[in-house]
């Protein structure tokens, strides 16, 4: 399938994010974020969303940042903030399933090739939050 979405970096990889899933893309300061019980939670545009780094949730180690880039994720009834490196470029990929045992990965839907040849993994915005914790609401 042919789909729309963002290029960005996290822990030094580059992974697409479905544009369908995208709400909003915000640059927010370290310190409008915090921690209760456990969950990250900043406030944007009026709203307040958990956060999670995409980099901690791929088990990669995050950049070390001043600022948050943060994709404001809508995923059915689940909207959260995904932090990510950086956001390099809109593109437009032809997504193929993933074979070989990596199906498996349900953080990913597939895989695209980049018009260099490169291999880039397009994330499941449905799973790429860390739910698995406590709520903090």
């Amino acid at each position: 399938m042919i789909s729309k979405g963002i290029l960005l970096v996290a822990g030094a990889q580059e992974y697409i994010l479905p544009l369908s899933n995208i709400r909003d893309m915000v640059k927010l300061p370290l310190e409008d974020s915090h921690t209760c019980r456990g969950v990250t939670l900043a406030e944007v545009r009026g709203t307040i969303y958990s956060i999670f780094s995409l980099a901690e949730l791929l088990g990669l180690p995050p950049t070390p940042t001043l600022a948050l880039s943060v994709a404001i994720v809508d995923a059915g009834s689940i909207k959260y903030g995904l932090v990510v490196d950086k956001f390099l470029s809109e593109v437009e990929v032809l997504v193929k399933p993933l074979t070989g045992g990596l199906e498996q990965c349900k953080e990913f839907q597939g895989a695209a090739i980049m018009g260099d040849g490169r291999v880039v993994l397009v994330l499941n915005a449905m799973e790429c939050h860390g739910w698995d914790r406590n709520e903090c609401t």
